[in-house]
């Protein structure tokens, strides 16, 4: 894999990458993905002609197997991941998004080329499968991140195992990891067809919480009842009016007030006819 801190097409600031295949032979190819973007990670399998894993492209990025030619063998779609991890045995891949991803991790079985679990260890900084081969173990280290410090032992069906936190009481610091890896001690698990595990839903989007203030409720907002608007003059001088005017309730002087009214008009229309006449 070559980068370069240069992007001749302008789409990034980050330069770019390009993948290059040679084989013994001296023939070589470039690896050309279906999808714009940089190339995140490229990792060969352990066991001979199978060939190696790539992820590339922009988030989500398209991960794709390919054989010993260089050829696409199949795809295990777009994820958002930026990590490839095999078992010592090659036969479960883990494809994880640490870093400024959320934290998902894919376990596949290669033999079938199916799903097996899919759950998230978000804060790791630091992952990597045990020599049995089924369990594998993600860490926080102080070094690269002052909050969650500790481990976490998950197995390939997405359960935790166990889980070990450095309080900052204990004034524990966990700066590195070390798993125990035997020789010869482990024989290549037995895989059950068909077995599922931990499987997650596809969550929408969401804004992104500093670790800090995770997992703290936020404050309830009160309720503030707002004011009543305040009068204006032009209300404050109609209700004066009409409280120094009473209603009149006698029907005859209604009766009257009404005549008075007809009149005036009748006058009105009276004066409007001698106008046109003229």
């Amino acid at each position: 894999m070559t980068s370069t801190d240069y992007d001749s097409s302008g789409q990034s600031y980050y330069g770019e990458t390009m993948l290059h295949f040679m084989d013994l032979r001296g023939e070589t190819s470039t690896i050309v993905g279906k999808k714009e973007g940089a190339v995140s990670a490229a990792e060969w399998l352990p066991n001979n002609n199978d060939g190696f894993i790539v992820i590339q492209g922009k988030m989500p990025a398209l991960v794709t197997w390919y054989s010993n030619r260089a050829e696409p063998m199949f795809s295990f779609g777009e994820l958002p991941v930026n990590g490839i991890h095999v078992n010592p045995f090659g036969t479960l891949l883990a494809l994880t998004g640490f870093g400024n991803l959320s934290g998902n991790v894919y376990v596949w079985n290669l033999k079938t080329k199916t799903l097996i679990s899919n759950f998230k260890a978000i804060d790791t900084t630091y992952y990597s499968w045990l020599a049995d081969g089924i369990h594998m173990i993600t860490a926080t280290h102080y070094d690269r991140l002052k909050v969650a410090n500790g481990f976490k032992v998950w197995n390939y069906l997405g359960s935790l195992v166990h889980q070990q936190d450095c309080c900052d009481d204990s004034q524990i610091q966990l700066y590195q990891i070390f798993p125990f890896d035997p020789v010869d001690r482990f024989v290549e698990p037995t895989l059950q067809a068909g077995v599922k595990g931990k499987i997650l839903c596809q969550e929408p989007v969401k804004k992104y919480v500093p670790p800090s203030l995770r997992n703290k409720l936020p404050e309830q907002s009160k309720l503030i009842k707002p004011p009543p608007p305040k009068p204006s003059i032009k209300s404050l001088s109609n209700h004066h009016h009409n409280k120094s005017k009473p209603m009149e309730t006698d029907p005859q002087v209604i009766k009257e007030k009404k005549l008075k009214n007809l009149r005036k008009k009748l006058q009105q229309i009276e004066q409007l006819k001698k106008i046109q006449d003229e």
